[in-house]
């Protein structure tokens, strides 16, 4: 569990997690982000669209309430990142690379 301790609180932020349709560290720190953190919005990017479904109904399964988005984003296509940076833009307080 990430403890901020005394830094600046991001309770009520949208976030962004990229690798989240890994089983792994993105899938954990949208668990994180939502219930230790308390942000308002998690989206989320991945190159596998399975992959995010997956973490969606993970993170709803464990009682995540809050809204999430997700889009299939290839991280290694500069077209794709900015096409998803624009689909978002102004929406995001918290990126996670």
């Amino acid at each position: 569990m990430w403890n901020p301790g005394k830094a600046k609180s991001i309770e009520g932020w949208t976030a962004l997690v990229t690798g989240a349709g890994s089983k792994g560290l993105g899938r954990e720190i949208a668990y994180e982000l939502a219930t230790q953190c308390k942000v308002a919005r998690l989206l989320l990017w991945d190159i596998n669209a399975q992959g995010l479904e997956d973490t969606v109904a993970d993170l709803r399964q464990r009682g995540v309430k809050i809204p999430i988005e997700s889009r299939v984003v290839n991280l290694a296509d500069r077209a794709q990142i900015y096409a998803g940076a624009q689909a978002i833009a102004g929406a995001v307080d918290l990126v996670r690379f």
